[in-house]
């Protein structure tokens, strides 16, 4: 565990190096952010490679948000000084307005589930866990966001067990209504396909350390506002990943509602 901790204390130092100089300096002022070195890997393993294409900007808005976001006021006046607030949903929801750029940031994140997962009517076997973080951002201090990016992290301690399939056809199923996304792996920009693409998967299950418990891979996609909003408010969201399926727990919906709410202003 100590070397872990050290590991991942030497990532996150030199992703705020890199950040820093992507966002000229901003992100260094938020030295206390923390982030999940998988998610770390994920986004900047792109950068670089991609930093020019639509969809590496989705790998890496959650991580480009941590550092430029730092703090959390779910309603009311927001200003360049915030501080955060956890919810009894146990997600954290971080909004900040930055003057200089006229623009309110959403992050939302710690939505961690272990649902059934099925295909058909059969228990799929093994464990699988889901991380979910969602970020956005809006002009001004009232204008709500066009779209919200959400990111789905899978971990499971095993690679030949099941994972997202490739491509994968995704569709959240809120109240009975159907909205569907065909994720696929990136393309690094290497095809006029990926400047429309609404959902991308990363490289299949993997792990940053052999000594880790779990291998994870996942999966981007932007939603637009107004379908993130219904995803909220709705009383029972199923999640359908390929042949697959699983159902969000009370608790997720309702930390979608919240983050809809924060992002409306109300």
């Amino acid at each position: 565990m100590k070397e872990y901790a050290a590991r991942r204390q030497e990532i996150l130092a030199e992703v705020r190096k890199r950040t820093s100089k992507n966002l000229g300096g901003v992100a260094g002022e938020y030295k206390g952010v923390e982030l999940d070195c998988r998610k770390v890997h994920l986004a900047f393993s792109k950068i670089f490679v991609a930093a020019k294409s639509p969809i590496a900007t989705m790998a890496i808005v959650s991580l480009l948000w941590l550092g430029v976001v730092f703090g959390c006021t779910p309603r009311g006046r927001i200003d360049n000084s915030s501080t955060k607030t956890e919810y009894k949903h146990g997600s954290k929801i971080i909004v900040r307005y930055n003057s200089e750029q006229n623009k309110t940031f959403f992050y939302q994140d710690d939505i961690k589930i272990s649902p059934l997962v099925t295909e058909g009517s059969e228990k799929v076997s093994g464990k699988h866990e889901f991380e979910i973080s969602s970020s956005a951002e809006g002009r001004g201090m009232s204008s709500p966001p066009a779209k919200v990016t959400l990111t789905l992290l899978h971990d499971t301690p095993t690679k030949t067990g099941w994972r997202y399939p490739r491509p994968t056809k995704f569709a959240f199923v809120a109240n009975g209504q159907r909205f569907e996304l065909l994720c696929e792996e990136y393309d690094f920009g290497r095809d006029n396909k990926e400047e429309n693409r609404q959902c991308s998967q990363s490289s299949p299950l993997k792990k940053d350390d052999p000594s880790d418990a779990d291998y994870y891979e996942a999966l981007f996609m932007e939603l637009p506002f107004q379908t993130f909003v219904t995803i909220g408010n709705a009383q029972a969201v199923q999640v359908q990943i390929g042949t697959a399926n699983f159902n969000l727990p009370a608790e997720t919906i309702l930390a979608f509602r919240d983050f809809g709410n924060a992002m409306s202003r109300k």
